[in-house]
């Protein structure tokens, strides 16, 4: 039997209330060439139940389980071991997708030949109102130059829902055992890829949950995530070459990593607050210049706030501050970065 075209990597944890809207967005169409892997990643709410009652019904879906919680990034590895397919996508199991665009994507890689493929994506809320999008050109850039692998880098979100990968670029690839993992793997798929095509067409649609965002209120182990995914993601861009190239918009995704590491712990109990920020002053200075582009006077300025004996300086200088744990899921509701729903 020959490998499918496309396949789909679902992880599943405690989602039961979403599960079958992703299931359905996946599975409900005539795609035969199609795989979807799903791995249950010790639910304790049904969600094993959905997935088994789906794969009676279609053999296209594949069911994996872990006994327990091993989180995100170890169960996305476990899909990239069981899928067979020529060309590799991800999908958050409270999110859904357009079948079609994907085709759609996947036969522009194909015609191509492009390496990786992303397409547009709206982001929603709960209830399904409309609360912004990722905006994806139409455009093929193949990466073969200072200026294309800049305009690449600047339209890339370095998530992995609204992409495509081809396997081959993944051989030995996987994803770190930390949080937000998304931005290390992407980039280092980017930094091997020959070209990378882009649709216009929202085909991802990713769901912001408040618990989900709730979930990642600072703690020491997700501050010690932020600094290694922020220095795994320079190490990937300095061995390629194209760390230089890409400094300014590397430099949006640090601020990011750093204030959610850092923002947070305003709204904190003041022991563990005062606990976590000792925690990011040790972890962050020491890789400082590793994984910190910023203009001279802006990398000064934040290492003599991260000297200070409260966060607070810091949360301001990065222009947030944050009360309370409901302004800081208000913020994050607002920016809509990726890294958020990892339930791991």
């Amino acid at each position: 039997m020959s490998a499918p075209r496309l396949s789909f990597i679902v992880p599943v944890h405690n989602t039961a209330p979403w599960l079958e809207r992703c299931l359905g967005s996946l599975l409900q169409n005539d795609f035969a060439d199609l795989e979807v892997v799903a791995i249950d990643d010790g639910s304790t709410d049904g969600s094993l139940d959905i997935l088994l009652r789906w794969a009676a019904k279609d053999s296209r879906l594949k069911v994996q389980q872990h006994a327990s919680q091993q989180g995100l990034g170890r169960t996305r590895n476990t899909g990239l071991q069981a899928a067979a397919g020529e060309t590799i996508g991800f999908v958050d199991s409270d999110d859904w997708i357009d079948i079609r665009v994907y085709r759609n994507l996947h036969e522009r890689m194909t015609d191509t030949g492009a390496d990786m493929g992303a397409c547009s994506v709206r982001l929603e809320d709960p209830n399904g109102k409309r609360t912004g999008a990722w905006r994806m050109p139409d455009q093929l850039i193949p990466l073969d130059s200072v200026e294309n692998v800049q305009a690449a880098y600047r339209i890339l979100h370095d998530s992995c829902a609204n992409k495509l990968f081809r396997r081959e670029l993944l051989a030995d690839l996987e994803f770190p055992r930390i949080y937000y993992e998304d931005g290390p793997f992407v980039i280092e798929a980017f930094c091997r890829a020959k070209s990378i095509v882009f649709v216009p067409d929202e085909g991802y649609y990713y769901i912001t949950r408040p618990r989900s965002i709730m979930q990642s209120a600072p703690d020491s182990a997700r501050i010690q995530s932020a600094v290694e995914s922020m220095a795994l993601a320079w190490e990937s861009l300095s061995r390629r070459g194209i760390a230089n190239w890409v400094r300014g918009r590397y430099d949006i995704r640090v601020r990011w990593l750093l204030r959610l590491a850092v923002v947070g712990l305003v709204g904190l109990e003041p022991e563990t607050r005062n606990k976590l920020w000792r925690e990011v002053q040790t972890l962050v200075p020491p890789v400082w210049d590793d994984i910190m582009p910023f203009r001279a006077w802006e990398r000064k300025l934040y290492l003599a706030l991260l000297r200070r004996p409260s966060p607070a300086p810091l949360a301001r200088a990065l222009k947030i501050t944050v009360d309370t744990a409901a302004t800081l899921a208000k913020w994050v509701t607002h920016v809509r970065c990726p890294f958020i729903k990892e339930s791991s």
